[in-house]
């Protein structure tokens, strides 16, 4: 199995996607520093130190969504032909005639991908913190426990995207994994508004799409974590609130939920495949 993580690694730089993703990566946090840079003036007083924690905050949560968002397009493009892509091109034929796996080839491919995905991940949370604290002079809190959390959604995708590559075409899993992810966006929304206007109904919405796809709920999560109390803006009530914000902070219960969902989902790609006539 260890050969295939290391080909599934060189495989990606192969295809120059990380390599991609990195240049976006690095675009992007230019545009953010200069995005902060342009009110970190303004403290000269009350009402404008008001003005510039509730920009701060803002900017600071939207740059860790659209972070989590390059992170998760990244992961569907990378997973979704991990296993289908070969069954396809007919590589997978002289694989699976050596004495290999099945199971070994799934995990392999997961393992492997997951470690680009996570260094990805871990590379732009550092990078936004970094544009934080030394353009913005902010120092969020929780920071450790933040980037812990950040690369589980890239995980989510790809296990999802890879057992959906166990039993459909490249194109068809895009799709499928993009549309679902797009739902669990649209369904973290509604449940912060519901939060925000004591609905429960649209609360309950949130956390049923979040069950089907639990990948918007990591981004809630770091953003509680770092805006909530005892952050930089913990001052500000309005801090937290909106799209962007964790007005309704996902539970203990909700990131076991995460793990075992990704241990399903592989488990499912395990028998899909072994069972998948190539």
């Amino acid at each position: 199995m260890g050969t295939i993580v290391l080909l599934s690694i060189r495989e990606t730089f192969r295809k120059k996607i990380f390599v991609l993703a990195v240049v976006f990566a690095v675009v992007y946090g230019v545009l953010f520093g200069l995005g902060l840079h342009a009110v970190a003036g303004a403290t000269s007083s009350p009402m404008q130190k008001l003005v510039k924690s509730l920009i701060m905050s803002r900017l600071l949560s939207v740059g860790l969504y659209f972070g989590g968002l390059l992170t998760g397009f990244l992961s569907i493009i990378t997973c979704a032909g991990s296993i289908s892509a070969d069954i396809e091109s007919g590589i997978m034929h002289s694989v699976l005639a050596r004495p290999v796996r099945r199971a070994h080839v799934v995990l392999g491919r997961f393992a492997g991908l997951a470690v680009v995905l996570v260094a990805f991940a871990a590379f732009l949370f550092l990078e936004i913190a970094f544009v934080v604290k030394y353009i913005a002079g902010f120092s969020p809190s929780g920071l450790v426990p933040a980037l812990l959390i950040f690369p589980l959604q890239p995980l989510v995708l790809a296990s999802l995207a890879i057992w959906g590559s166990t039993v459909m075409n490249t194109v068809a899993n895009g799709v499928v994994v993009f549309m679902l992810y797009l739902l669990a966006i649209v369904g973290g929304m509604v449940e912060q508004f519901g939060a925000l206007l004591g609905s429960s109904n649209m609360v309950n919405t949130g956390i049923v799409t979040s069950l089907v796809l639990p990948a918007d709920v990591i981004y809630r999560k770091v953003a509680a974590i770092i805006l909530g109390s005892g952050g930089p803006f913990a001052d500000n009530p309005l801090g937290n609130l909106g799209p962007f914000g964790s007005r309704s902070e996902p539970s203990v219960w909700m990131m076991v939920y995460v793990f075992l969902y990704i241990g399903f989902m592989l488990f499912r790609a395990v028998r899909s495949f072994g069972r998948r006539d190539v």
